[in-house]
């Protein structure tokens, strides 16, 4: 399959003369398999698929394969692959492991989740244009407030919205909500406040956002407390159950996976440019006998 891509990726390389790119990103999170391949995406810029690992083991392998067939291997810097399926029996870490095996391809570094967090930020935001206050006095319910769900109950905090997050430890979750509404900016009204029950919060939110993976939280009995212009954001993986689905469009309430492309555009080019700037920019001159 990884070979497929590959020759795919060379094919529309050399029709649009785009480069050419594989991203590598890992989890915690153990589904079917080794691994699990993304499709096929297309920025300005560059074309480029990619892969999420679950073993450091399997990675040197995949890294092998794939080093010089394509311009630029993009490495996830956060650390998530549990230390016994590292190499060496301590938290597994992409960005080391693929500049030690990395020999042809370039390679770029990116954060896995905050590019989710920027796709989710940027989506809520246009998706609410229409409302002259956008996402401002919103009620927002985040079910799995862990890496991403606090960052993403931050940024919203930020816009104005009202913030209610879950988590599976209470004392976790009573901690993490004090830290975040420290941290917002000092004259935002709008707080972000911790639930234990999501059926009770349910009944007053205009967006649900799931960030779990691998578990079905959104319910039949939770899609049947909201109401048809609620909106419910799939940003884990798979969080919604089938027949809550099936309630959802039923009830005319919109549904949407979280989608990386566009964020994906945005990083390519910020990368890109990052790059040309310190090969051309980045130095000492000397002007008018000043350095």
């Amino acid at each position: 399959n990884i070979n497929i891509l590959l020759r795919n990726i060379k094919k529309i390389k050399k029709k649009k003369k785009l480069f050419s790119g594989f991203v590598i990103g890992n989890t915690s999170k153990k589904f079917h398999g080794e691994y699990f391949l993304t499709p096929i995406r297309e920025t300005n810029n560059i074309i480029f698929a990619g892969i999420i690992v679950y073993s450091e083991k399997k990675l040197s392998q995949i890294i092998k394969n794939i080093d010089g067939k394509v311009d630029y291997i993009f490495l996830d810097a956060e650390k998530k692959i549990p230390s016994k399926l590292s190499r060496d029996g301590v938290t597994a870490n992409v960005e080391r492991t693929g500049k030690e095996l990395i020999k042809k391809s370039k390679i770029l570094i990116f954060k896995a989740n905050d590019l989710t967090l920027d796709a989710i930020d940027s989506f809520l935001s246009q998706i609410t244009i229409q409302d002259v206050r956008g996402l401002g006095n919103k009620n927002i319910t985040i079910i799995g407030a862990g890496n991403l769900g606090c960052k993403l109950a931050l940024r919203l905090v930020e816009r104005g919205a009202n913030v209610s997050i879950t988590r599976r430890n209470k004392n976790n979750l009573k901690i993490v909500t004090k830290a975040l509404n420290i941290i917002k900016p000092k004259h935002t009204d709008s707080n972000v406040k911790y639930f234990t029950d999501k059926y009770k919060v349910a009944k007053k939110t205009d967006i649900l956002i799931s960030t779990n993976t691998g578990e079905k939280t959104i319910d039949k009995k939770i899609v049947n407390l909201l109401n048809s212009k609620s909106i419910i954001l799939d940003a884990g993986k798979g969080t919604i159950e089938k027949d809550a689905l099936a309630l959802s469009l039923k009830k005319k309430i919109r549904v949407f996976r979280a989608d990386v492309t566009a964020a994906f555009h945005g990083l390519t080019s910020s990368l890109l440019e990052t790059e040309k700037n310190l090969e051309k920019k980045l130095g000492r001159k000397v002007i008018d006998g000043i350095s």
